[in-house]
């Protein structure tokens, strides 16, 4: 999940600009506003997200906010608005970086014993960065050449689609969640006992 977030953000980050400038027709100023909103909206889902997964669960975050995420090029590949309209939903779509610290640090901490977090962690974001931050910008770049500037946007789409069905299969991690369950299965436990 963390290579197609990384797939998602690369691919996007590296793409977008190019397709707002060449394909839909901003100026390079105003596709600097836009893309700063994106960076902004990062910033900023970047602590939201986790913070809402400490409430909400890990799980059904990763779920929604990656569904959320794939919005962020499709949007950019079907709208052609003022660049207000475009500041705000480059903002909004950013969420996607907020599910990045997920999942190359809270889940793998929350999942693993401590001793080995830091090496289960560094192999994750190795392998997500590897795959995610080189492979997939080769080749959305590759498909850009011979399909056109849409492809990357739709392979950064995919990256987080992906990734959302996949945490549909996530065992909760969030230690709030956890203690849920336990006092849920000792209270059914107790009235079974009875």
């Amino acid at each position: 999940m963390f290579a197609l977030f990384n797939t998602w953000l690369f691919v996007f980050t590296a793409f977008a600009p190019t397709y707002l400038v060449e394909a839909d027709h901003y100026s390079a100023g105003d596709m600097g506003i836009i893309m700063a909103a994106v960076g902004l909206g990062s910033f900023f889902w970047g602590f939201l997200v986790p913070m809402i997964s400490d409430k909400l669960g890990r799980k059904p975050t990763l779920i929604i906010f990656s569904f959320i995420a794939c919005l962020c090029p499709i949007v950019f590949l079907f709208i052609h608005a003022s660049i207000a309209i475009m500041v705000l939903i480059g903002f909004i779509t950013a969420v996607g970086q907020g599910c990045i610290p997920l999942l190359g640090f809270i889940i793998i901490s929350e999942s693993v014993p401590a001793r080995l977090a830091a090496s289960v962690g560094g192999m994750v974001q190795g392998g997500g960065e590897l795959v995610g931050g080189a492979l997939m910008p080769l080749i959305a770049g590759i498909l850009a050449d011979h399909i056109g500037l849409t492809a990357p946007l739709w392979i950064a789409s995919i990256g987080s689609f992906i990734a959302a069905f996949i945490a549909i299969g996530l065992i909760e991690t969030a230690p709030i969640k956890k203690v849920k369950q336990q006092v849920n299965s000792h209270q059914v436990t107790q009235l079974m006992e009875e």
